[in-house]
C-alpha cells in the first residue's frame, strides 16, 4: 500500500506510538492527514475526504484521554496518551522518550532527573488532548479545529484544482 501526505503546515510535534515508530501526525500546528495511495492517481480524489469527517477526526484526537503529562516549570510539554501516541511541545522530551524506547519507567526516571515533573493518570481519568492543546497554546480545542479546517480546505482546493474546496461539499 502507498501512502500519501496532505500537510497544512509543518508539523512541530510529533505523535508516535509507544515503540517510538512515528504513527501519526497530528498536531496543533498543522495536520497530517494519511491517504492511501495504492490507486491510480487518476482515482485519488481528496473531496473524498469531507470537512465533516476531517472535523470528526480532530474531535476524536481532542477527545482522547492522556495517562501521563510532562511539566518544565510548571508549563506542559509533553504528553502520553492512553492509547500509547506521545505529543511533545519540548523536543527534548522527544528525544528522551525515543532514547527509552517507550519504556514508561525509564521515561519518568530520565525526565526527573532532567527536572521535568510528571503525572500519570490511571485508564479513563487523565486530561484530554485538547485540555493539554489548551494548557500548551492557551486557544480552545474547537478554535483550532476552525483553524486547521480553514488550512484543510485551502489544502484541498489546492489538490483538486478548485478555487474553494467547500464548493466541493454539499
Amino acid at each position: 500500500m502507498q501512502i500519501g501526505t496532505v500537510s497544512t503546515s509543518p508539523v512541530t510535534i510529533a505523535t508516535r506510538g509507544a515503540s517510538g515508530k512515528t504513527a501519526t501526525q497530528i498536531n496543533t500546528e498543522g495536520f497530517t492527514l494519511q491517504k492511501d495511495l495504492s490507486e491510480p492517481k487518476d482515482n485519488f480524489s481528496p473531496a473524498a475526504l469531507s470537512i465533516s469527517d476531517y472535523q470528526n477526526q480532530l474531535r476524536l484526537q481532542g477527545a482522547q484521554k492522556q495517562s501521563f503529562v510532562v511539566t518544565k516549570g510548571g508549563t506542559t510539554v509533553a504528553s502520553i496518551g492512553q492509547d500509547g501516541a506521545a505529543m511533545f511541545q519540548d523536543p527534548r522530551v522527544a528525544k528522551i522518550w525515543d532514547e527509552v524506547g517507550g519504556d514508561m519507567e525509564a521515561f519518568a526516571s530520565t525526565l526527573k532527573k532532567g527536572g521535568y515533573g510528571s503525572n500519570s493518570y490511571a485508564q479513563g481519568t487523565g486530561p484530554t488532548y485538547a485540555e493539554i492543546h489548551q494548557r500548551i497554546h492557551g486557544e480552545s480545542y474547537e478554535s483550532l479545529i476552525t483553524r486547521q479546517t480553514m488550512a484543510f480546505s485551502k489544502e484541498m482546493a489546492l489538490l483538486t484544482g478548485q478555487q474553494s474546496f467547500f464548493s466541493t461539499i454539499a
